[in-house]
């Protein structure tokens, strides 16, 4: 068992966030902007690499967090579609780091460098269950 801890859980910052939102519509929103699941992909990638060192976005790629929102009318097609969008970015951003870092495809590497490239560029989406997001 573990100890208790009063503490409370640290906040995480808004810069570290990146929101999507699908409501009953199907309709895709980034960022507040309404959008395409297959124009996701690069504002993911600059979001995760901060390549420019923005202040409003992550400081390392293992900061950063997606947050995907689905309303409750939201097809399960749609919530795929955007999913596997999801999955495609950070198999991209694991195949260049493979590539940058090992000289190997990312398929080809051992288990403990897979390691090393998730710790660098982890998976993290938050998922949140069903809410009542209204349909523009």
């Amino acid at each position: 068992m573990l100890p208790y801890d009063p503490s409370p859980p640290s906040a995480i910052s808004d810069r570290n966030v990146f929101n999507i939102l699908v409501n009953a519509d199907n309709a895709v929103m980034s960022e507040g902007n309404i959008t395409q699941p297959e124009k996701l992909e690069r504002s993911l990638e600059e979001f995760i690499l901060n390549f420019l060192k923005q202040k409003h976005l992550p400081l390392m790629p293992s900061s950063a967090i997606i947050s995907l929102k689905c309303g409750r009318g939201t097809s399960y097609e749609r919530y795929i579609e955007v999913f596997n969008v999801l999955k495609k970015t950070y198999n991209k951003l694991w195949e260049n780091s493979s590539i940058s870092r090992f000289g190997k495809l990312y398929d080809m590497l051992l288990k403990r460098n897979h390691n090393a490239i998730r710790s660098e560029i982890p998976l993290l989406i938050s998922q949140a269950g069903s809410t009542d997001l209204a349909s523009h």
